[in-house]
């Protein structure tokens, strides 16, 4: 069974001066570090982090498109102290590998994540995606829904009809 959470916000005004508004930075186990892993297209440039032996499940953090996993190092920093974590740079972004056709679909992106997370070892997680990630998230869970226990979807948005031809 999907449980669909809607509506998590956050404030995103600035923090009035002096005043403390989130905890203080956390202690990590460990460095986030930037690894490679391969698979058939080459290789997969991917950030990793948090306690080595934990029996938590490992989130998987997919970038906003055309970007790299880079944009998130600050987030896998902070959680790494709590969870392992996983950041791949999207195929044909960042560091990675360029996928081998041209025009590849969200089919394509969700298996070479699926290939890539074999390579890293991972079995089971929790997957994070945002906008075009969001969708090769949800492309994964259907995939492969006994490796997917969680999906966290930020601005998941489909354009449809005019919008699509702007």
């Amino acid at each position: 069974q999907w449980r669909i959470a809607r509506e998590v916000t956050q404030t995103t005004t600035d923090p009035i001066a002096g005043v403390k508004t989130s905890p203080d930075p956390i202690a990590t186990q460990g460095e986030v570090r930037r690894r490679f892993a391969d698979i058939a297209e080459g290789l997969v440039h991917y950030w990793q982090g948090g306690p080595a032996a934990s029996r938590k499940l490992p989130v998987l953090f997919l970038h906003p498109g055309p970007h790299s996993a880079r944009v998130q190092k600050p987030l896998l920093d902070a959680l790494a102290g709590y969870r392992p974590v996983y950041a791949p740079d999207i195929m044909g972004m960042g560091d990675s590998s360029p996928p081998p056709e041209s025009g590849p679909d969200l089919d394509y992106f969700a298996d070479a994540v699926l290939r890539f997370a074999d390579a890293a070892g991972l079995d089971r997680f929790s997957v994070y995606g945002s906008n075009l990630s969001a969708r090769i998230g949800v492309e994964m869970a259907l995939q492969q829904p006994e490796r997917v226990h969680t999906l966290i979807l930020n601005r998941m948005v489909f354009f449809e009809g005019d919008t699509l031809a702007m």
